[in-house]
């Protein structure tokens, strides 16, 4: 009851309190009153509004939710307030009400007890009951919430802006992270290993394959752009946008050939151009010379590839040169690849250079890709040279490359253009070989042979035929665990072939010697493979001369793993796969083009494995040439048994009217042992100087 009495009594104090402004509002339109009446008048009006708010504490304690107006409300109605008290200037009950509500504002941010709080909401609330229908304060309220909502909006916009900036520069530095990593992941998975065989190779790599495969698809856009240039013109300007983009989330440390190409965004071209083959072509002793020029610590006692390695980084450096190589591509298992060098007999070195997996599948490039183009040296974490640009492939355009035929997808066909092997009348070996054993181009030729019975010498021969009468000819002699003095008398024996005529085929002389493991020769011939491959896609005549298939059949054995399946001599029915695949490659191509491979077989050593092999392989050849130890021993020469030699489908290469002839000399070689046909075959052939001649002197 008492409680409701002092409600009652507040409620009239506020109607007499609102009547009296109405009053005072009249009055002072009439005249107008000082600043220091207006001042009393607002703080007695101020004090009454304080006395009767502290009589309504108890009923603001039963009505919580009546004091907790909107805060959007609250601010819009001091707002109009102040708005009124201004355009009514000489009024004193809006400058009591301004006085009181500048007074309730401070205590607000003084932070008073709970109780002036409630007594000043409660207050508020009555007033704003009273006056809630002038539209004058409805649209000051709808004013100051459009305000409000426009200052949190602004506030929105400014805190969005820094966020959307800062995601901007997140998602840069990680584009750029994963195309530096891209480039050098690499060459960093291979750096305990490189100078090791392919297989060791391969192994240690394959932890990081998971790695370097995620990063692939980051690199592919940065590694494109680097190897889409094929012109040298355009190339700098490519660069320059390539080294620009390289921060990796911090400033790099840029080798001084890399600040050729990063100036203020503009390439600089460098001044010379270096070929890598200069550099490798040059004597030891000339490598020396250089490298104590350069400073180089040491040099008598470094390899010559990790000498040439450090040469051509002090002329990157000290010369701002752009350095240009080339090599045969080996892709590794991982995606990634290196230029190999015939010099090395394509052999795991220093010098390799490193080629990217997107500049792998841009212009489809494959094992056997001889590859042309500008290289970079290494960074601090590299430890090989990175191809920067492909200029050609095969000789050819990059990207005509990309559009060759497959060899295994090429039409294979019998022989039907044969070589021309005679070249001088004092040489029967290739005389002889040109009627009785007849080489086409495709042709898969064996010769069976013992030892000493001069293979070696009847390969050399055949080479020889080839550069003399066939330029056009790609030549590639393989030597498969041989001897090293062999290698050196056949490098010698072809490049003085080939100074003796005005223009020479190219020959590649790649070897493996004994010394080696057989690891060593199983990549060696695959290389050599592949690279012929490459070569009869481009429509070349290709011929492999390999000494010998034997070795290369028991390399592979010695590598591959146990099947349980173990044939006679010990060897694994799985081991003779890859030499069959290597020795079946040899194909006349409809296409254009021609793979020819002459290789030897090793018999009558003693050695079931021998025999084993050599029975795998009597059957798949086409053309087979027989040596026999008994002419060998008698110093016959050539040692060829020519009743068990010959060519299937020799009618394709040999016109009619010699095959006629050829036919009807083999009926009467036909009846002698090989010694007596060889002798008597020798002794009429001395006395002509062609075939044909021969022929004719037979046919009388």
């Amino acid at each position: 009851m008492p409680r409701k009495k002092k409600t009652e009594q507040a409620e009239q104090a506020v109607v007499e309190l609102i009547e009296a402004t109405e009053e005072t509002e009249e009055k002072t339109t009439k005249k107008k009153t000082t600043r220091r009446g207006r001042k009393k008048k607002t703080e007695e009006t101020a004090v009454a509004v304080e006395e009767q708010a502290e009589t309504q504490q108890e009923t603001a304690e039963e009505k919580p939710e009546e004091e907790k107006p909107k805060k959007t409300t609250r601010r819009g109605r001091r707002k109009k307030t102040e708005t009124e008290t201004e355009e009514s200037a000489g009024t004193e009950t809006a400058e009591s009400e301004a006085t009181t509500e500048a007074q309730t504002e401070e205590k607000v941010e003084e932070k008073p007890k709970k109780t002036r709080r409630g007594r000043k909401k409660k207050t508020e609330e009555e007033k704003s009951d009273e006056v809630k229908e002038a539209e004058a304060k409805e649209s000051a309220t709808e004013t100051a919430e459009a305000e409000t909502q426009q200052e949190i909006a602004e506030e929105k916009a400014e805190e969005e802006k820094p966020k959307k900036t800062r995601r901007g520069r997140r998602k840069k530095s990680e584009v750029q992270e994963e195309q530096t990593a891209a480039e050098e992941t690499g060459q960093k998975e291979i750096s305990g290993g490189e100078s090791e065989p392919a297989e060791k190779t391969e192994a240690e790599t394959s932890e990081g394959t998971a790695e370097l495969a995620t990063l692939q698809t980051a690199a592919t856009e940065t590694e494109e752009a680097q190897t889409s240039t094929v012109s040298t013109e355009t190339a700098p300007k490519n660069e320059s946008k390539r080294y620009n983009g390289r921060h990796n989330g911090r400033v790099n440390a840029l080798t001084a050939y890399e600040r050729a190409y990063h100036n203020s965004g503009t390439a600089a071209v460098p001044r010379e151009r270096l070929n890598f083959q200069d550099i490798k072509g040059k004597s030891i002793d000339e490598l020396i010379e250089l490298a104590t020029k350069y400073g180089i610590e040491n040099p008598q006692a470094l390899r010559r590839q990790d000498l040439i390695f450090k040469i051509i980084a002090e002329e990157i450096i000290h010369n701002n040169v752009e350095v240009y190589a080339e090599g045969v591509l080996e892709v590794l298992p991982d995606g990634y690849g290196f230029l190999r060098h015939r010099e090395y007999n394509y052999r795991p070195g220093p010098d390799d250079i490193y080629v990217s997996p997107s500049q792998i599948k841009r212009f489809n490039l494959q094992t056997g890709d001889y590859v042309e183009g500008v290289i970079r040296p290494p960074k601090d974490s590299e430890r090989f040279f990175a191809l920067l640009r492909v200029d050609k492939v095969n000789g050819t355009n990059p990207e005509v490359n990309r559009h060759k035929i497959l060899f295994d997808n090429l039409t294979p066909l019998y022989p039907e253009e044969k070589f021309q092997l005679e070249h001088d009348p004092e040489e029967l070996t290739t005389r002889i070989l040109d009627l009785f054993v007849p080489i086409g181009k495709g042709q898969r030729c064996l010769i069976t042979s013992p030892p000493k019975a001069g293979k070696t010498i009847l390969l050399q021969k055949i080479a020889r035929a080839l550069i003399r009468n066939h330029p056009e000819t790609k030549i590639i002699i393989l030597l498969i665990d041989e001897r090293p003095e062999e290698v050196t008398d056949m490098k010698r024996f072809v490049a003085a072939e080939c100074a003796l005529v005005d223009k020479a085929p190219e020959i590649e002389i790649i070897s493996s010697t004994f010394d080696e493991d057989p690891s060593r020769h199983t990549q060696v011939a695959e290389i050599v493979l592949e690279r012929a491959k490459r070569l009869v896609e481009n429509k070349n005549d290709v011929v492999i001369l390999l000494d010998s298939i034997t070795r290369l059949a028991r390399a592979y054995n010695n590598i591959a793993p146990h099947s349980g399946r173990i044939l006679t001599g010990g060897v694994d029915a799985s081991a003779l796969s890859k030499p069959k695949r290597f020795f079946g490659a040899a194909r006349n191509i409809l296409e254009g083009g021609s793979l020819t491979i002459i290789g030897t077989a090793l018999i009558e050593t003693g050695s079931k494995m021998d025999e084993v092999i050599f029975e795998e392989f009597k059957g798949t050849g086409n053309a087979e040439v027989v040596l026999d130890r008994r002419l060998a021993e008698r110093r016959i020469f050539p040692a060829i048994d020519i009743n068990r030699s010959g060519t299937r489908t020799e009618e394709l290469l040999l016109d009619e009217a010699t095959l006629m002839r050829v036919w009807l000399l083999r009926k009467i070689l036909s009846e002698l042992n090989p010694v007596d046909a060889m002798e008597f075959l020798i002794n009429k052939m001395v006395t002509t100087r062609s075939n044909e001649e021969f022929l004719a002197t037979m046919a009388q």
